[in-house]
């Protein structure tokens, strides 16, 4: 099972919702590499690595503008096709909302569908 630290976590979050809008597409290649992100073939995509695991992060541009719509990347994530790997991202999925709840409070929003859930918070 792979996972992003929480503060390498919350740093990168802080910091992208901290840019002042708008945040165009040609900002990524500096803050990827202050983050730590380094560049695939692909322009929207990068990779991140720590501890021997590998992370995509992927940018997506909002327009023709250039504006940035969003970045994505996962927490965690398991590999395994069974309970104890399902059991596994739970388990470190409620230490993460335990801890953005302690740093930035309550969620905003909550949104679930058969897939995932999304947390939001308005930092």
């Amino acid at each position: 099972m792979r996972h992003i630290p929480f503060e390498t976590a919350r740093t990168w979050i802080e910091r992208l919702a901290g840019l002042p809008a708008p945040v165009k597409m040609g900002d990524i290649p500096g803050l990827a590499a202050e983050f730590g992100w380094e560049p695939t073939k692909w322009d929207d995509e990068y990779r991140y690595e720590e501890g021997g695991e590998s992370q995509v992060v992927l940018v997506t541009g909002e327009d023709e503008g250039g504006n940035l719509f969003k970045v994505s990347f996962d927490l965690v994530r398991s590999w395994a096709e069974d309970l104890s790997g399902n059991v596994g991202v739970v388990d470190f999925w409620a230490r993460y909302v335990e801890a953005f709840c302690g740093a930035w409070g309550e969620p905003w929003s909550v949104m679930t569908d058969v897939d995932m859930i999304d947390f939001i918070w308005k930092l």
